[in-house]
């Protein structure tokens, strides 16, 4: 092969690797995480969100940073617990906004520790005794990220939906259990004995509702 033949053959190389390249940044987009949604604000809530990190790096509340659509995977939070009472269970939601192809927000959790209580379908407390509880004491913290089987099962239903390229998330604290049978949930607080039953609560228009550990949206 001569030198020419040569030639064409590097350049035809480096212009290979450099579409790849270009192709690979192209999915790279701006994302961020937005605290701003009023409807996932709260009064008196026990946590705090201290810090954000992508791939090892630390960013700002409401920056954005280049991120692929798997941005969610490589993402982790730092939580402080900011109340007196020491912490055995948090849900925060990441809620995927809506959009053309999403009639409703999706909702994926992160979550910290086990619930103190399960609720049956007629909002029945059972508690949940669990040896070797983790805690989460006043003024400790702890980093979260969104469990590797729970992405995976809600990319695959944003995925069905068209929706899993999103370029924001709305970040909801949701629910608090302590371990004096105490907790928070969505701004109301309340106060359950060992067997599940309610003994008091904060007087709101949602404190007669049952406290919900969790819940998942697929």
């Amino acid at each position: 092969m001569n030198n020419y033949s040569l030639n064409r053959c590097f350049i035809l190389s480096i212009s290979v690797v450099l579409l790849l390249a270009s192709f690979g940044y192209s999915q790279d987009r701006l994302r961020t995480i937005d605290e701003t949604n009023p409807l996932y604000n709260h009064p008196n809530v026990p946590i705090e969100i201290v810090s954000y990190n992508l791939k090892g790096k630390n960013f700002s509340r409401g920056e954005k940073v280049l991120a692929g659509q798997d941005w969610l995977k490589d993402l982790t939070f730092t939580i402080k617990n900011i109340s007196s009472k020491t912490i055995v269970y948090f849900s925060i939601e990441l809620v995927v906004p809506k959009s053309k192809n999403l009639t409703n927000g999706v909702f994926i959790p992160l979550r910290f520790g086990s619930p103190l209580f399960l609720f049956n379908d007629d909002g029945v407390a059972t508690y949940t005794e669990k040896k070797n509880r983790a805690l989460l004491r006043p003024g400790e913290t702890v980093t979260v990220s969104v469990e590797s089987y729970v992405l995976k099962a809600f990319t695959r239903s944003l995925q069905k939906k068209g929706a899993e390229n999103f370029d924001s998330v709305n970040i909801h604290i949701y629910d608090v259990n302590f371990d004096d049978f105490s907790g928070w949930s969505v701004g109301n607080e309340w106060q359950r004995d060992s067997n599940g039953k309610r003994r008091s609560s904060i007087s709101t228009e949602n404190s007669e509702k049952p406290t919900i550990a969790y819940r998942d949206s697929f």
